[in-house]
């Protein structure tokens, strides 16, 4: 029985080594305002996460662009999220997600991604995504994400992201964004 005791302790230990590392590079607790822009379109959004532990987190966005020639249009995901560290500078993530789309007659659907983000210099994050999503009559859409964040103090940061069809490269969104991570420091 003790060495049960002792293998659970030892187990208990490990994991929460791992879950310390997962939360000590990368936040998940993060709330962003940015400036978007498509082809014919530009607007503002409103990213953000929380993290409930260092391996969960739930995460949401909203943006709203005005069509050139009028418009507008509302683009809306929200969902959990599953976080584990691969060493001290790397994260992968995996994301199931509600999805939006409000143009004229609003579609709504469901959203599935994976990516890694890291921290390659010490003020320097970087994210890759590859994401599928099938909105009802928007069908379905495979999109990948490029980014990065310049943190400025360790719970500020700006960067940009690029995301594209990866059917239709003419499909493309640029975001300029501004960070506040409240994880900072977890």
């Amino acid at each position: 029985m003790r060495k049960l005791v002792a293998i659970g302790t030892l187990a208990a230990m490990a994991l929460g080594a791992q879950a310390a590392a997962a939360a000590e590079g990368i936040s998940y607790s993060l709330l962003e305002g940015s400036y978007v822009s498509a082809d014919g379109a530009d607007g503002f959004g409103v990213h953000g996460s929380f993290a409930f532990n260092p391996m969960i987190h739930a995460f949401g966005s909203w943006d709203d662009m005005d069509v050139d020639g009028g418009g507008s249009f509302g683009l809306l995901n929200a969902g959990l999220g599953l976080n584990h560290a691969l060493n001290d500078m790397w994260d992968v993530y995996g994301r199931a997600s509600f999805e939006r789309i409000d143009v004229g007659p609003a579609e709504s659907g469901w959203g599935v991604a994976g990516g890694l983000r890291g921290r390659v210099l010490g003020s320097l994050e970087l994210q890759g995504e590859l994401k599928y999503a099938d909105i009802g009559d928007y069908g379905d859409r495979t999109t990948i994400t490029a980014g990065g964040r310049w943190y400025l103090s360790p719970a500020f940061a700006f960067g940009a992201d690029y995301i594209v069809d990866a059917d239709d490269s003419d499909l493309s969104l640029w975001r300029i964004a501004v960070r506040y991570d409240f994880g900072a420091g977890m």
